[in-house]
């Protein structure tokens, strides 16, 4: 479930991304650390479906925690990285 969490959110990103160009918020380092995270996790799950013999899409509540989690790191990421250029821009 985790997988197409960072998924979904990733294809949000790059909507917004899309819509939004002027680079004021640095949409697009968003963007990378996202989809970084969702093709890390889709090849990670698809190792663990053909060699574990594990289920693609595990519907637990422990991997929809996860899956929040993940999208809020990569948020606070984003927020970090965001706060350092200002910082930067300013010095």
């Amino acid at each position: 479930m985790y997988a197409v969490i960072l998924l979904i959110a990733s294809i949000t990103s790059t909507i917004v991304w899309y819509k939004y160009r002027d680079g004021k918020y640095s949409l697009q380092t968003l963007v990378l650390i996202l989809w970084a995270s969702t093709i890390m996790s889709m090849v990670d799950k698809a190792y663990a479906s053909i060699v574990e013999s594990e289920e693609f899409v595990e519907v637990t509540s422990e991997n929809t925690v996860l899956g929040i989690v993940l999208v809020a790191s990569a948020i606070a990421l984003w927020l970090i990285y965001l706060v350092y250029t200002r910082i930067r821009l300013k010095f």
